[in-house]
C-alpha cells in the first residue's frame, strides 16, 4: 500500500511540474527604455488566463495592469489583456520569445500599432 501512495505522489509531483504555461513569466520589451513586464498565467485545457504586470521604472515594483485571456496550441500562445495589449509567441521549456503589441493610439500615431520583441523566463 506504501508503495501506491508513494507511487500516486510521485505522478502527481510530475504533471504539476509540467502544467505547460502555468506561473509567473517574466522579461523585458526589446525597446530603447526596455520595459519590464511580467504576466502571471494559468493554463487549463489550451485557454489562458492570467494578469499583466508593468515595472514601475523608478521604484522597480511591478504594478498590475489588468487581466488577459488567450489560447495556447503546441508551442504557440497568444493572449489579449483587458487594455488590448496583444502577445504572440512560442515557449521552449521556460523560455517564451515573441510580439507584444499595444494597440493604435489615434491621437499619438494614427493607424499605427506600436510593437516591440519579448524574451520572458519562467
Amino acid at each position: 500500500m506504501l508503495k501506491k501512495v508513494l507511487l500516486f505522489l510521485l505522478l502527481s509531483a510530475s504533471c504539476r511540474a509540467t502544467s505547460g504555461l502555468t506561473g509567473t513569466w517574466t522579461g523585458r520589451l526589446e525597446s530603447p527604455d526596455k520595459v519590464g513586464v511580467r504576466f502571471v498565467l494559468e493554463e487549463d485545457a489550451g485557454t489562458i488566463t492570467g494578469r499583466v504586470y508593468w515595472e514601475d521604472p523608478k521604484t522597480l515594483v511591478f504594478e498590475p495592469e489588468g487581466t488577459l485571456v488567450g489560447v495556447s496550441d503546441g508551442g504557440t500562445v497568444s493572449w489579449r489583456s483587458e487594455s488590448d495589449v496583444t502577445v504572440v509567441g512560442t515557449v521552449r521549456d521556460t523560455v517564451l520569445e515573441g510580439t507584444l503589441t499595444f494597440p493604435v493610439d489615434e491621437e499619438a500615431l494614427p493607424g499605427t500599432p506600436l510593437s516591440a520583441r519579448i524574451t520572458l523566463t519562467r
